[in-house]
């Protein structure tokens, strides 16, 4: 199995009980002679990803992302009769 350690990186989950966290502080993972990093949040399958066990991060890109092809597409529907000499 080949690994790429430049997008390979490694994410900690918080236990829902914080009573049960051990140490905030983790020691370095290492593969091979790469260090692999740490993060709060990754893309994943298109989805993102966060340490937090929410989905926010991921409904707030899909909502921008809605939001910018219904905008396009309105402009596009009320505007198509138009000539390109109108632009002025």
């Amino acid at each position: 199995m080949s690994i790429n350690i430049q997008k390979t990186v490694a994410i900690v989950f918080a236990p829902k009980r914080r009573g049960m966290i051990v140490s905030s502080t983790f020691p370095p993972l290492k593969i091979g002679n790469h260090y692999i990093n740490y993060v709060q949040q990754f893309k994943y399958l298109g989805h993102i990803i966060s340490d937090g066990l929410t989905d926010d991060e991921d409904i707030n890109r899909e909502i921008k992302n809605m939001f910018a092809r219904t905008k396009c597409f309105i402009i596009l529907r009320r505007f198509r009769m138009c000539s390109v000499e109108v632009s002025d």
